[in-house]
């Protein structure tokens, strides 16, 4: 807690946020875990960015992003199945076409200021070509927001 709440004040002074990623086995693996973990270190420059977890229903994942909105910097966008093969990201249109709009409709309120980004993190194969499928669907939900 000491160490990212001194990174948060070194960051602060240079002008940075900090962002901690939702991630399994972690003290950001659910929401509520998350916002204990900001509110507890106190620095306003320390945000989370969300990224779903596999496995995890669509409803309950866009609860948790719901529940953390007021503290999200970005998205992390792929699509998994429930073992964690990674799939075209069209696969994940029930979730993201969702999760983004909460996500723009967030910027309105919340702490975070700055712009959000939804970025790709995995792609199927990790092939160039499945990248840009994968940006092409992204962007064009993005469009729709």
């Amino acid at each position: 807690m000491d160490s990212l709440r001194a990174v948060s004040a070194v960051a602060g002074e240079a002008g940075l946020d900090v962002s901690l990623e939702f991630h399994a086995g972690t003290l950001t693996q659910t929401a509520e875990s998350t916002l204990v973990l900001l509110d507890e270190v106190g620095a306003p420059n320390l945000f989370a960015y969300w990224q779903p977890m596999t496995g995890v229903p669509v409803p309950a994942l866009l609860g948790e992003l719901e529940h953390v909105l007021p503290r999200l910097s970005h998205l992390h966008v792929f699509a998994w199945d429930a073992d964690g093969t990674r799939l075209p990201l069209s696969a994940g249109a029930d979730l993201w076409t969702e999760a983004l709009g909460l996500a723009g409709a967030a910027e309105a309120h919340g702490s975070w200021t700055g712009a959000r980004v939804a970025f790709l993190e995995f792609v199927e194969g990790d092939e160039p070509e499945a990248f840009l499928r994968d940006a092409h669907v992204l962007r064009d939900w993005l469009a729709r927001i």
